[in-house]
């Protein structure tokens, strides 16, 4: 019995209408980022996967296609921001600033696969290398939802943050690494309804282990011990970084002959007691920027109002307020691109969720897809290029589309279906035709026009009925006549009707796309003729 390969999960297969409409979609975003100076590279598929571990969240490494292959660590791109970085420290560094780079291809991720989440799907941005400030920012910001715009959507918003303010009280806070990377992630779940704060507080005991002021009250005579020994460890790995506690505790683990069972090891008991011994010293600064984040996010709202609520805000927490006065800058530029002040909501609670970003994010939606359906993500992020290589720190500032999540918010607009991809379909009618046929099709495709061969031998009648049911606007017959005489029947299948025309008008006659009247039927070599 044949076995019957399915399509991979999370992948699709788009039939001729769809991938006309895709291709279509990437190709206007190229042009409109070619409008504004950005020119178009490629950059391969497949990377190495210590890019993507050097520059992407927690989130993205656990989704990674990655696999060993011949001694080395190599993965299916997740994204295209590291692929565009590495090529402009492989390139373009004595290049003269700025460069403004565009780009457009599959990506990979392993994702719960639903409508608008493929765990390949295409993504189509720009990243804009050298300049800084609100100029920069709003350029692409403005560029993102303009891009929209000309395709025709009216209903996308654009939501516009700043990272500095979180980043200023995460440093305040003394986070270590992994907090820090705790919160920047879960700023993103806190606005999903189907996760919010309780999940987040969730992740945050697995993580970390629950300390003892989350123990309940019950439980306290039997961790007495356990705590006395969790102070005492404490005490002893205080001012060591993350490295010399963890070989600290692995040592006292060994040197005492502590039994760790089967199924961990003594590496994996280390790391556990060294999140519980931070977890004390850490949550209570990872609890306090979460409420920032959401009181941050409880006050956005379109500009100029939710700039002054977000001032008492940072006011209450003492934090500084220059990201907010740049984001003001942004906001007051936005409007000079035209972009209106009902389309941008102020949200300085906004995470993209990746620990990089370093000033601006912004995110697109489109109300009809709902809130969950993000078209477009991007922002700010000065110190990425040091860190996959650079000479020097340069400010880079990207974003990119979700192609398919972008067709289907088109689509919910009812928009019309696409033209054919074939506009002429040429007919032979018999064997001796062929090669006229040929010579018909070229001229034809020379002219600028799509043209398809009939190869199948169906005859005219065959070949019509199936070219009025994929809507082909013109089938062109020809035979012993037509070969004779230097001409091409065209029949125009909307008006069911043929004229003969000579073979070096023909292409014309189908540009025009019209029957001609009657009283021109003698002018320029075309002959009316009847329906074969």
């Amino acid at each position: 019995m044949r076995q019957q390969l399915e399509r991979v999960r999370g992948t699709n297969d788009w039939p001729p209408l769809d991938a006309r409409q895709l291709h279509d979609l990437v190709r206007a975003l190229g042009d409109s980022f070619a409008s504004y100076g950005y020119e178009h590279i490629e950059v391969p598929v497949l990377e190495h996967t210590d890019l993507f571990r050097l520059k992407s969240g927690e989130d993205i490494l656990t989704k990674l296609y990655a696999f060993p292959y011949r001694g080395r660590d190599l993965c299916l791109r997740p994204e295209l921001t590291a692929s565009v970085g590495r090529y402009y420290v492989d390139h373009c560094q004595a290049a003269a600033l700025p460069q403004r780079f565009a780009y457009a291809g599959p990506v990979f991720r392993y994702e719960r696969p639903r409508q608008g989440r493929y765990r390949q799907f295409t993504q189509s941005g720009v990243e804009l290398i050298g300049p800084e400030g609100p100029a920069a920012d709003a350029e692409l910001a403005a560029l993102a939802w303009q891009s929209l715009a000309r395709l025709g959507l009216d209903d996308h918003r654009l939501e516009i943050g700043h990272f500095g303010v979180m980043a200023a009280l995460l440093r305040t806070l003394g986070l270590d690494d992994r907090a820090r990377s705790f919160v920047i992630a879960s700023m993103q779940d806190l606005r999903k309804a189907e996760r919010g704060r309780a999940q987040v507080d969730a992740r945050l005991d697995e993580l970390f282990g629950a300390g003892a002021e989350d123990q309940p009250p019950d439980s306290a005579d039997t961790t007495n011990t356990a705590d006395d020994l969790l102070a005492t460890l404490r005490r002893l790995v205080a001012g060591l970084d993350e490295q010399h506690a963890r070989e600290l505790i692995l040592g006292l683990l060994q040197a005492s002959h502590v039994s760790v069972g089967r199924t961990r090891s003594a590496a994996d008991v280390a790391d556990g007691l060294l999140r519980k011994l931070r977890w004390q010293d850490q949550a209570p600064g990872i609890r306090r920027a979460l409420e920032l984040a959401e009181r941050l996010r409880s006050v956005r709202g379109s500009p100029p109002a939710a700039f002054d609520r977000i001032r008492h805000v940072l006011t209450d927490y003492r934090l500084d307020h220059a990201p907010l006065h740049r984001l003001e800058a942004v906001s007051t530029q936005l409007g000079a691109y035209g972009v209106p002040p009902a389309a941008v909501t102020v949200n300085l609670g906004l995470g993209r969720g990746l620990p990089y970003y370093t000033g601006l994010v912004f995110e697109i939606y489109a109300d009809s897809l709902g809130p969950a359906q993000q078209l477009c993500g991007g922002g700010r992020y000065d110190g990425l290029l040091r860190l996959l290589g650079a000479n020097a720190d340069v400010p880079a500032a990207g974003f990119a589309f979700g192609v398919e999540r972008v067709k289907l918010a088109l689509d919910s607009h009812a928009r019309p279906a696409g033209t054919p991809t074939t506009q002429v379909q040429v007919i032979p009618l018999g064997a001796d035709d062929c090669a006229y046929a040929v010579t018909a099709a070229e001229q034809l495709r020379q002219a600028g026009l799509r043209v398809e061969l009939e190869l199948m031998g169906r005859g005219v009648k065959g070949t019509l009925r199936q070219a009025a049911r994929r809507g082909i606007p013109f089938c062109s017959i020809v035979g012993p006549e037509e070969r004779l005489g230097g001409t091409i029947t065209i029949r125009n299948m909307a008006a069911h009707q043929e004229q003969r025309v000579a073979l070096a008008d023909a292409a014309r006659y189908c540009q025009e796309d019209r029957v001609p009247a009657p009283a021109d039927r003698q002018a320029g070599g075309v002959t009316a003729t009847g329906a074969r």
